[in-house]
């Protein structure tokens, strides 16, 4: 009975805590989505999809569609593995609500069938309260094992 009692005394404490926090990201799993679609659009020349993925005032940039289709160009044969790295994490709170959160994951020993290897990084706004306009991919930057790079956008703090 004690433990019974001892438990909703303890329910009753953490449900205030817990209401005012904000809802959990579980940025893991967000970050190897997100890099699974950038690879699966890249590979598969879906410049509408890949586009979709970009934050407001990258797409504002005049010149996206022709970097995207110039990545799309640069990145060739189909992926026969990679590695996932998982990036840097940014995240802010104030008042229990969360003011922003930034990922910048790191795809490495992309190996295509072409016998060409590719790394690729991208930076990301998931929640920006200041500024919904930077919701989503601010840059893409493809590289390859010859040291040559194709990016998309500009970061964006």
């Amino acid at each position: 009975m004690k433990k019974i009692i001892g438990i909703v005394i303890l329910i009753i404490l953490i449900v205030p805590i817990l209401h005012g926090c904000d809802k959990f990201i579980n940025t893991d799993k967000l970050e190897k989505e997100l890099c699974e679609d950038v690879l699966k659009y890249l590979e598969n020349g879906d410049n509408e999809e890949l586009k979709k993925m970009f934050c407001n005032k990258t797409l504002a940039n005049e010149n996206i569609d022709e970097q995207i289709q110039e990545a799309i160009d640069f990145f060739k044969g189909k992926i026969i593995s990679y590695d996932l790295n998982i990036g840097s994490c940014g995240e802010s709170f104030k008042d229990g609500k969360r003011e922003y959160l930034t990922l910048s994951p790191y795809i490495e020993n992309i190996e295509t069938d072409k016998n060409i290897k590719y790394k690729i990084r991208f930076y990301t706004y998931i929640v920006c309260a200041e500024d919904s306009d930077k919701v989503g991919i601010s840059k893409i930057s493809v590289e390859s094992d010859s040291g040559e790079e194709c990016i998309i956008g500009e970061y964006i703090e």
